[in-house]
């Protein structure tokens, strides 16, 4: 099938690929998601920018997810951020988040342990990552927006009090 891995626009694949989907694939429509009361698919999420998946795991730890979505605030203008989580989970998430009652989307995707899927626009995967590694798709976001990013930690000081030349 057709798809864009190694192209300009997908992060270079770790080892790992959810539901033996790399950067570059088509993202496959998931069906029966639940949002405001009716169905939906994932390919009903994507809008005109980058869709952030957050699928959030079997057993998630609300407060993880809500600062992970946190993180990619900067990015507002440019991603839309959709939760993705098990029944009982979304009054804590909020209004992006729709429920995956059996979890259809999540084993499709490799995601039963949660994981943070990146989508472009046309509907292929531009980036994912562990729900504990979100660095690779921030490096992803600022490459496309073209801001260097945080600066880098610096060392401290060190003293030379005390020290003798040898």
């Amino acid at each position: 099938s057709l798809n864009y891995r190694g192209g300009p626009l997908a992060e270079v694949a770790d080892s790992e690929r959810p539901g033996g989907l790399a950067p570059g694939d088509r993202v496959p429509d998931v069906p029966c998601l639940i949002g405001d009361g009716r169905s939906v698919s994932t390919l009903d999420l994507l809008g005109t920018g980058h869709t952030l998946l957050i699928l959030a795991g079997e057993n998630p730890d609300p407060d993880r997810i809500e600062a992970l979505a946190g993180r990619f605030h900067r990015f507002d203008e440019l991603v839309d951020v959709i939760f993705l989580s098990p029944q009982g989970v979304g009054e804590v998430l909020g209004p992006n988040h729709l429920t995956d009652p059996n979890l259809h989307a999540h084993a499709r995707y490799g995601a039963r342990a949660g994981r943070l899927m990146l989508v472009r626009p046309d509907g292929y995967l531009a980036a994912h990552a562990r729900l504990d590694q979100p660095e690779s798709l921030e490096r992803y976001l600022l490459r496309l927006t073209g801001s260097p990013g945080p600066e880098p930690a610096r060392a401290a000081p060190t003293s030379t009090a005390g020290r003798t030349r040898g």
